[in-house]
């Protein structure tokens, strides 16, 4: 049984109308791991009067449950093989990114293009590898080897009055 109690406070920096800072940290205790320091930052900078590039960093972490994670393998019958150290795992990840939002008003009505990418980098990365053999699954930990890419565009338009049209 893991008890976790923890605390965050968050600091925000406005030196102009253009630039906002966001700065946070969060520390945590958990019967199981201790003791748990994660920080983030957030930039927003109004490069144009409609125009916004945002910057994001920050690290979390997870205690891993190969078993509650991955419940449709015990459908498919698989012999389940776990590391060793898998229970006493923890998914530690560094996140960070960027997007920019541009707002223009065509024919009087607002339209809106929205670009991001952000990327995690997992430290510590428990893998549920079903291509290791059709009869079993293999649970282990990669340290350093997972990683996350989201990229997304999105746009918005007003089309007529109280009609949006939104895709990404």
């Amino acid at each position: 049984l893991d008890i976790n109690t923890g605390v965050f406070s968050e600091y925000t920096y406005t030196p102009n109308e253009k630039l906002s800072i966001v700065a946070g940290l969060r520390y945590d205790y958990s019967t199981l791991w201790k003791h748990l320091v994660t920080p983030r930052v957030h930039l927003k900078y109004s490069v144009f009067p409609r125009g916004v590039l945002r910057l994001s960093a920050g690290t979390g972490a997870k205690t891993v449950n190969p078993l509650l994670e991955n419940l449709g393998v015990f459908a498919s019958n698989r012999t389940v093989v776990m590391d060793n150290q898998i229970a006493n795992t923890r998914e530690i990840g560094v996140s960070y990114g960027v997007n920019y939002t541009q707002k223009w008003d065509v024919d009087y009505r607002s339209f809106t293009l929205s670009i991001d990418f952000y990327r995690t980098n997992f430290l510590n990365k428990m893998i549920a590898d079903m291509d290791f053999s059709p009869q079993s699954i293999h649970f282990y930990t990669a340290n350093n080897a997972a990683f996350a890419n989201s990229f997304m565009v999105q746009v918005e338009w007003e089309v007529i009055k109280f009609l949006n049209f939104k895709t990404a």
